[in-house]
Order: C-alpha cells, then sequence, then structure tokens
C-alpha cells in the first residue's frame, strides 16, 4: 500500500507498480474506493479502515 497526497506522484505510481493506492483527499468524509486497489479518504486515520476491507 501507498499512501500520499499527489494524484500524479503518489497515487498513479502505485497503481502502475501494482500496489493498493490511497491518495489523501481532505475535503471527504469517509473512505471512497475508487477501483479494486484504490481508495480516497480525509486523513490518514483512515488506513485502517482500508486495511480492515482488504483482508
Amino acid at each position: 500500500m501507498h499512501v500520499g497526497d499527489g494524484l500524479h506522484e503518489d497515487f498513479a505510481g502505485a497503481i502502475i507498480s501494482g500496489l493498493v493506492a490511497v491518495v489523501v483527499v481532505p475535503n471527504l468524509s469517509d473512505v471512497v474506493k475508487l477501483g479494486e486497489r484504490a481508495f480516497a479518504i480525509p486523513s490518514i486515520n483512515y488506513v485502517g479502515k482500508i486495511l480492515s476491507s482488504l483482508t
């Protein structure tokens, strides 16, 4: 899993590398699933919620 705040550098790089991609978008209110292994979250505090959903 890679977590970052940049769509090009962080999110796209993680997707291309085959990782679970997570982008931080502060104005969200909860986790948004963007694909099988792609998510947007409002803060780093939501990473645990994503990890729980993957197992």
